[in-house]
C-alpha cells in the first residue's frame, strides 16, 4: 500500500494529525498509532464525526478518561479511514459483521481493524487482505496467569509457567494480542476459541498449530510497540 507520489502526502497528512506509521514486513498491510490523550478542542471535534450508536457505547462507559479515549479511537478512525477512501470523515458510515467487526457502508474493497489500551490507539488497514489488530498495556493489572489456563491451549499456558516470572508478564501478553488480532482477523471474534490455535512467539510469532481451518494461513506481525505496549497484527491470505 505504499507507494511514492500521492502515498507519501497521504502520509505526511496523517503524520501532521498525530498519526504514526508502524514498520511490518508486508506492503499490503498499513498499521498506525496514535496517542488518544489530546485536548478539548480534539475531543470535541472527534465527538462531532461519531454515529449516535457510537455515542450511546461511550456513554455506557463509568470512566471519564475511558470516554474520552474512546470517542477520540474512533473518530481518529474516520479520519484514517475518510484519507484512505478519499471521502470526508463525516460521510464515513459503518456496518457490523454478526460478531461485531465494523466494516465500511457501503461495502468496500477497504479492510481495516482498531484496538486501543490505555493511551494508545492502532488500526490496521489492506485492501487485499482482512485483518485484525490488538495493542495492551503491560501494566495492566489483572491475575493474567488464571486467564492463560481457561482460555490458552493446553501447551501454551504450561510453556508460560515454565518461563522465569519476570518474563512471564510480557509473554503472556504478547500471546493475548496474537491471539486477539487472529479471532478478529477472522470476523468471528470469541465465537472462534482462543484454545482452538497456539501461538509460537519466536523467532517471530505465528501460528504454530490449529484446530481449526479458520486460522489456515494466517500472517501474525509484532511490531515495535513503544515502552509499556505490545501490538500484534493479523493478515488472512490475500483476497482474490
Amino acid at each position: 500500500m505504499h507507494a511514492a507520489g500521492k502515498f507519501d502526502t497521504r502520509n505526511a497528512a496523517l503524520e501532521a494529525a498525530g498519526f504514526r506509521l508502524l514498520s511490518i514486513d508486508n506492503s499490503d498491510v498499513d498499521v498506525w498509532q496514535i496517542h488518544l490523550d489530546v485536548n478539548a478542542t480534539v475531543t470535541h471535534r472527534n465527538a462531532g464525526l461519531l454515529a449516535p450508536d457510537e455515542i450511546r457505547r461511550a456513554a455506557r462507559l463509568r470512566s471519564l478518561t475511558d470516554r474520552r479515549r474512546f470517542i477520540v479511537a474512533r473518530g481518529m478512525l474516520r479520519l484514517l479511514l475518510g484519507v484512505y477512501a478519499d471521502i470526508p470523515s463525516e460521510a464515513i458510515r459503518f456496518a457490523y459483521g454478526s460478531h461485531g467487526k465494523p466494516r465500511l457502508k457501503p461495502s468496500s474493497l477497504l479492510h481495516f481493524n482498531v484496538a486501543h489500551s490505555g493511551e494508545r490507539a492502532v488500526y490496521a488497514l489492506s485492501r487485499t487482505r482482512r485483518v485484525g489488530i490488538d495493542i495492551e498495556h503491560l501494566n495492566r493489572e489483572f491475575a493474567f496467569e488464571r486467564v492463560a489456563r481457561r482460555f490458552f491451549a493446553r501447551p501454551e499456558f504450561e510453556n508460560l509457567l515454565r518461563m522465569p516470572e519476570a518474563r512471564r508478564r510480557r509473554a503472556f501478553f504478547a500471546l493475548w494480542t496474537c491471539k486477539e488480532a487472529v479471532i478478529k482477523a477472522t470476523g468471528k471474534g470469541l465465537a472462534l476459541g482462543l484454545d482452538q490455535f497456539e501461538i509460537g512467539l519466536k523467532p517471530s510469532p505465528r501460528i504454530t498449530d490449529a484446530q481449526t481451518q479458520s486460522v489456515a494461513g494466517i500472517d501474525l506481525y509484532a511490531p515495535h510497540a513503544g515502552p509499556g505496549y505490545v501490538i500484534a497484527v493479523a493478515a488472512m491470505q490475500p483476497t482474490a
